[in-house]
């Protein structure tokens, strides 16, 4: 058990603000890049991608966009929509995971 009685599966929705917890009203999309040495420059790329929103991660992920809400498939589907034809042409290859 964690602390505050949540149970594990149920931790993932929560944030620890100090000694309270509380749940987790917005979702993150994270995007992994895979770069081709033929392709555009890492610095263009991200450049690209911090116009659409996305900040540059540290870690696990190279870059985040909070929604700063919930929100459905519709929309992650037209984020990544419009990331890919920012980056068409660029030879980078997109991995989207969103977490709620």
């Amino acid at each position: 058990m964690i602390p505050g009685g949540i149970s594990p599966s149920t931790f993932s929705q929560y944030f620890y603000l100090g000694t309270d917890c509380v749940l987790r009203e917005s979702m993150e999309t994270y995007v992994d890049l895979y770069l081709s040495s033929d392709g555009e420059r890492a610095s263009e790329i991200q450049r690209r991608l911090k116009a659409l929103g996305l900040k540059p991660g540290i870690g696990e992920h190279d870059f985040l966009y909070d929604w700063n809400k919930i929100v459905g498939p519709t929309e992650i589907i037209a984020f990544a929509d419009r990331v890919q034809s920012e980056l068409k042409g660029t030879g980078v290859i997109l991995r989207f995971t969103t977490i709620r």
